[in-house]
């Protein structure tokens, strides 16, 4: 084997696992994300049904309760409380994949690192469409919902909304009309690996 050869061997090599050290320190990271998003997710959860139970006040009519800033037009008023500094909405728990999850009123890239998010729509204008990173711990799992399985909406006035899940579908980011005018009374969404596309589930009102 010429000198040429082994270099171009043991660069290769080189290459090989810096990119297998690469993968492994992005898969820490995602599973790091994945760890402190459960834990401020959880904890803002429990402050939420807290808040709930002490009737905490609504403050959306002193701050801005719209979502996605392109679509705000279009929102309708839901209670809306500040718990531990972020403006929430209530709270998501689907039995069938053992998640509950505190939902924050505004959508954006901050908030979505804490817990799921309101994108577009309201309950009181059967509409909701919430938002969630595919953290394994979190709106990944949605993956795992099957039709017929059940998903409810605790709002901040202790009002519970029952759905039945109908279909699944994927969208392309840029597919925004697509994903708020579905006619679905509830829209739970989140994007794949790779964020080419977003797992969308449908769901209907129920009771």
């Amino acid at each position: 084997m010429s000198k040429h050869t082994k270099h171009i061997s043991t660069a290769l090599i080189i290459i090989g696992v810096l990119m297998i050290a690469g993968c492994a320190a992005l898969v820490w990271y995602n599973y790091d994300q994945s760890n402190e998003a459960k834990k401020s997710a959880d904890k803002l959860e429990q402050q939420v049904e807290s808040a709930i139970a002490q009737g905490e006040k609504d403050v959306s009519s002193a701050k801005d309760s719209s979502s996605a800033p392109a679509i705000e037009a279009t929102k309708k008023h839901m209670p809306v409380v500040e718990v531990d500094g972020n403006d929430c909405i209530g709270y998501l728990t689907i039995p069938s994949i053992d998640l509950k999850m505190p939902v924050i009123n505004t959508y954006s890239d901050y908030n979505l690192n804490i817990a799921p998010c309101r994108y577009y729509g309201s309950l009181e204008t059967d509409d909701l469409v919430v938002a969630g990173h595919n953290f394994p711990s979190g709106f990944e799992k949605l993956k795992q919902l099957k039709n017929k399985d059940t998903v409810q909406f605790t709002n901040m006035n202790g009002e519970t909304y029952t759905y039945r899940v109908e279909e699944t579908e994927m969208l392309k980011p840029s597919d925004v009309t697509d994903m708020v005018e579905s006619n679905y009374e509830l829209s739970l969404y989140t994007c794949n690996f790779s964020g080419s596309e977003r797992f969308t589930v449908r769901c209907r009102w129920i009771e």
